[in-house]
């Protein structure tokens, strides 16, 4: 496998992007954004469908924001349903909805191409990018390479369904852990108490941002914010629909934190970063 393709040119997929290179891939990128410049400055080839993309290489690593980009991706004439070869990888990096996952590992197999999921984050404390891909044995194998390549640590599971529940379980935990920051910082700041010493003697580890209120974003792509906006609700709709027989599962903390980075949405400011920004809803709840 010497050709790869990606296809999403955002913070992620410059990343994956620059590790493929580095490891010695040849990358084909297609993107619709104005992110592909830096493609295109780092010597990749640019072409204008994703079925050229599907001609041109052995794998291809999907980098884009959710489960509407994904099926934008896979259906239709110029969809990598219909563009792939039997033998191909595709490898999707995204965060989508479960069932999404489930059907186009079934699709893929249908068509004998090999499907991974293969969510990452790198808010663990580990800084890494760490990936947590699933599929079958044999897909697996043949996209360890492109996992390897694009990850500092990974972590496999057994299916794909499975390894999207995990990663709805990691975003509830880091939304939730910061949303009761952001209240905790706040209620400080309006009982004019400094919370400062919570990380300096206590070691809490509060996002600074929530202290000096300096949240601008990075770099290109979905925020943050709305990336937990979305992850959560993900989570939520699992949740409820997780046994057609049962009222699913309970998850009442989850959806009232979904609600708070709702409404956070509404008052943060386009440009912001970090999921910290959901400080914004509590100073608009305080401050008016």
């Amino acid at each position: 496998m010497n050709d790869v393709g990606l296809i999403g040119v955002g913070e992620a997929g410059a990343r994956f992007m620059d590790w493929l290179m580095e490891a010695g891939y040849d990358v084909t990128c297609y993107d619709r954004g104005h992110q592909i410049a830096y493609a295109e400055e780092r010597g990749a080839t640019i072409v204008s469908t994703r079925s050229e993309v599907a001609e041109r290489t052995d794998a291809i690593v999907l980098s884009v924001t959710g489960t509407s980009n994904v099926e934008t991706i896979m259906e239709g004439d110029d969809g990598l349903l219909r563009a792939t070869e039997p033998g191909q990888v595709l490898m999707d990096t995204s965060t989508i909805n479960a069932s999404a996952a489930v059907k186009y590992q079934r699709e893929c197999a249908e068509a004998g191409i090999h499907w991974v999921s293969a969510p990452w984050t790198s808010n663990s404390p580990a800084s890494e990018l760490i990936m947590f891909p699933a599929g079958d044995d044999e897909s697996l194998e043949a996209a360890e390479d492109l996992i390897e390549a694009c990850s500092t640590l990974h972590y496999r599971f057994e299916d794909v369904e499975e390894t999207m529940v995990f990663k709805y379980l990691m975003q509830i935990r880091y939304a939730a852990h910061v949303a009761i920051d952001a209240e905790i910082v706040e209620i400080a700041n309006a009982a004019d108490v400094d919370a400062e010493p919570l990380n300096s003697v206590l070691e809490m580890g509060i996002d600074e941002a929530l202290f000096t209120g300096e949240y601008a974003q990075k770099g290109e792509g979905l925020s943050a914010l709305d990336s937990w906006d979305k992850d959560l609700g993900y989570a939520v709709e699992y949740g409820h629909g997780a046994d057609a027989d049962q009222d699913g599962i309970a998850m009442p903390l989850t959806s009232m934190v979904h609600e708070v980075y709702k409404h956070g949405n509404r008052v943060a400011d386009p440009d912001e970063r970090n999921a910290a920004a959901i400080a914004r809803y509590w100073q608009a709840l305080n401050r008016g």
